[in-house]
């Protein structure tokens, strides 16, 4: 178990899945698109990552066509631009 807590990065967090379909239903919208996510952080089938990752529709959300999606957009911690180097 330590050694796979060791591997966590700690900006690759997720918003509460709970509260994320309750805003859904509060705001009458279906999401089609997680605008800033990893594969173990989306909260939808499709979503655009900042580097490849398994399961990513795209790389870089702000370099895609994006019109007709409703678009969820829970960006990074601030902590983690920082990280990339």
């Amino acid at each position: 178990l330590a050694d796979d807590i060791t591997k966590i990065d700690m900006c690759d967090f997720r918003f509460c899945r709970r509260r994320f379909e309750e805003l859904q239903r509060d705001w009458d919208v279906v999401h089609s698109l997680d605008g800033f996510a990893t594969s173990a952080n989306t909260l939808l089938e499709r979503f655009y990552a900042d580097l490849p990752c398994p399961g990513a529709t795209g790389v870089d959300f702000f370099k895609e066509p994006l019109r007709g999606e409703d678009l969820w957009v829970h960006p990074p911690h601030p902590d983690q631009e920082s990280r990339k180097g």
